[in-house]
């Protein structure tokens, strides 16, 4: 779409195109691109920055929807966000619709899930045990019906996995990715959890095609189903009976407020907001209230049965429904949340919690003098031991893997190169380009920054990898700094970049493929250690 016209009229158009004044030019544009995007009729519009939702909102009648990045503003009725978790058909993957789970539809009656009801059945895990992956949870529910688990930590061989298995279940991480050896010759279905939204997205799209998934089960954020080729369905995070257990009577708790996740200190980034609330709080709080990050589960489920009300703010990066939610209701104590789209299906919106308004110095305290709080947190609990149990999870599972449909997967072509590095390396989302912008081509579904435009832009800005290129020419240091997992380098930067990197990350791991030099920093964000040796979860 030319943003100026006349295209033609020689001499004559290029002064009328000069003369047009830039705010007549943005008009005449948006709406040349709304007349075509009416043509073309799509069911979904992707605007590709915040200033386009009002273009796509003019777009969009109809069944059409709206796809919007999480930090943007609402796109009012037509945004896929609010949509999809009560629309299937937006909840859905292009190979069909999912099973309906938690949907408006869904309206199982609360039970207690039988110990070893699922006798007989066979299904095997492939993740990395570390403290605080819900797999383990999961597992631990499958036990408990009676299953026969076959456990795989960090690598599985297809010619190991017993032929009786119903399911082979991936988890999405920690990080890095579950190695792979042979092949499902047997045509077992897989499943893949993933546990993260959009800041994963194309990280999960590879490991699906990775693990060979037949199936994708996804926490939260359905409006994301439509990017997998695979059917995709509802399976939330759940309660961990082991460790989330109603606590101490409400009034006799200790602690008026609390929560357990990342960010919860310092200022700015992805959880700006989650910050300036736990500030707020600690002022009015500041003997009875705890916000802590790296805590291990059993001493998080301690904290929040001897808490009222837990916080939960997801921040900006998705919208999360997250473990936090269960972790609350599960130990009795009173749920003040974001309202993460579909979190109005798995729990009462006016019975079991509160959204988080702007004025939470007021709300809280409101919230700790009304005695109907206290019978609200005992009604979400009950709700949550009736039917968010892993438990209950289990059986959803062995429903998914019955009418999970095995199918040979299609060969993609082999990368080279620096490319064929990067897609090995899995866990890798947003990459910044040194010199070498000819990659961008090949690495379509990573998110790319042209590398000197972040560093003159995005000040502090990280990404999980930097390529440096042969046509690079300035300092090594300063792009490197921006890395957070992996370096690329080509053979020119060898020497500058290993001196640099020896005196900066002492502990990373440097290695030569083909010319190129691929440095694992080891580091990173919520890729910290944990003491079973893996990566534990995201903190959220």
């Amino acid at each position: 779409m030319p943003t100026q016209v006349p295209r033609r009229l020689g001499r004559v158009g290029r002064i009328l195109r000069l003369a047009q004044p830039g705010y007549m030019r943005v008009r005449w544009f948006e709406r040349r691109l709304t007349r075509a995007a009416t043509r073309i009729g799509a069911d979904l519009i992707y605007p590709m920055s915040p200033k386009d939702l009002v273009t796509a909102k003019a777009v969009a009648v109809g069944e059409q929807a709206i796809f919007r990045q999480p930090s943007w503003p609402s796109a009012g009725p037509k945004d896929i966000v609010d949509l999809a978790p009560t629309r299937l058909e937006l909840s859905s993957s292009p190979a069909g619709p999912p099973l309906p789970f938690h949907t408006p539809d869904d309206q199982r009656p609360g039970r207690t899930p039988e110990p070893g009801r699922h006798a007989g059945v066979r299904i095997a895990f492939a993740y990395r045990r570390s403290d605080t992956t819900p797999a383990q949870y999961l597992e631990s529910a499958a036990e408990r019906a009676g299953i026969n688990v076959e456990r795989f930590d960090g690598a599985i061989d297809w010619a190991k996995v017993h032929p009786d298995t119903t399911a082979v279940v991936f988890v999405e991480s920690p990080y890095p990715a579950v190695e792979i050896t042979g092949s499902n010759e047997r045509g077992i279905p897989v499943l893949f959890w993933v546990h993260h939204g959009e800041h994963h997205l194309s990280a999960n799209l590879r490991l699906a095609r990775h693990f060979g998934a037949h199936a994708i089960l996804m926490a939260h954020s359905w409006h994301l189903a439509h990017r997998f080729s695979v059917p995709v369905h509802r399976f939330p995070f759940a309660v961990a009976p082991e460790i989330c257990v109603a606590g101490l009577p409400f009034r006799e708790r200790s602690r008026d407020i609390s929560m357990i996740g990342a960010g919860v200190e310092g200022a700015g980034g992805r959880y700006a907001r989650r910050q300036q609330l736990v500030a707020a709080l600690k002022r009015l709080y500041p003997h009875t209230s705890s916000f802590q990050s790296g805590v291990l589960p059993d001493e998080m489920a301690k904290l929040y049965a001897d808490s009222r009300i837990v916080l939960n703010e997801g921040g900006d990066r998705h919208h999360p429904v997250t473990m936090r939610v269960f972790e609350a209701t599960g130990a009795g104590a009173f749920l003040l949340t974001d309202d993460a789209p579909g979190l109005g299906l798995l729990f009462h919106r006016i019975l079991h919690y509160t959204q988080i308004d702007d004025d939470i110095d007021d709300q809280v305290a409101a919230l700790l003098a009304d005695p109907e709080t206290e019978s609200k947190a005992t009604a979400a609990h009950q709700h949550a031991m009736d039917h968010h149990l892993y438990d209950h999870r289990i059986d959803d599972l062995l429903e998914i893997a019955s009418a999970t449909r095995v199918f040979p997967h299609e060969d993609v072509p082999a990368s080279s190169g620096v490319a064929a590095l990067i897609e090995e390396d899995l866990d890798v989302q947003e990459i910044a380009l040194f010199g070498m912008n000819q990659l961008r081509s090949e690495l379509e579904p990573y998110v790319l920054w042209d590398g000197p435009t972040l560093l003159s832009t995005m000040r502090g800005h990280t990404v999980d990898a930097v390529v440096l290129g042969s046509a690079y020419h300035g300092r090594i240091d300063v792009p490197a700094e921006r890395a957070t997992r992996f370096i690329y380098a080509s053979q020119k930067h060898h020497g500058e970049l290993e001196r640099f990197v020896q005196r900066r990350w002492p502990d990373a791991k440097a290695s030569v493929h083909d010319g190129i030099m691929r440095v694992d920093l080891l580091a990173t964000s919520y890729r910290a250690r944990s003491r079973f040796g893996g990566m534990p979860e995201a903190g959220a």
